[in-house]
């Protein structure tokens, strides 16, 4: 995690630390859940222009966990929502950048845990991706 700190810091791309509310627990598989928290924050500092954020948010609600991360790099088309997630699956804006596997790993190793995993927009944060997971 520390090479995309470092990437940030150069692209003057400000990542806001998360607030873990108290009794936040979840059981995972600890590199498999790095691994999809890594993608979609390679995808953040692939996307987000210089000057921009990447920021998360954790929060509990009805026996689960969800983990918003977002950043002010374009918004991805809602008509490509849930391509993202499938093998080989590629945003229609941005020109091919890479295979296309990450967010489909994200989303079988989130199903895998019993979670999902979802893309939606803000005004303010035009990317946010949303996991949940029992708690």
């Amino acid at each position: 995690m520390k090479e995309r700190g470092a990437q940030a810091q150069v692209r003057q791309i400000a990542i806001l630390p998360v607030e873990v509310p108290p009794g936040v627990v979840v059981e995972v598989d600890e590199h498999l859940f790095t691994r999809v928290i890594e993608n979609i924050l390679d995808n953040a500092l692939r996307y987000t222009p210089p000057s921009g954020r990447i920021e998360a948010r954790i929060s509990r609600a009805a026996g689960r966990i969800e983990l918003r991360l977002g950043n002010t790099g374009p918004a991805i088309a809602p008509e490509d929502h849930a391509k993202i997630f499938e093998k080989f699956g590629q945003s229609s804006v941005g020109g091919r950048m890479n295979l296309g596997l990450g967010l489909y790993f994200g989303r079988l190793a989130m199903e895998a845990h019993g979670g999902t995993i979802w893309v939606e927009s803000s005004p303010s944060l035009p990317t946010i991706f949303t996991l949940t997971l029992p708690a």
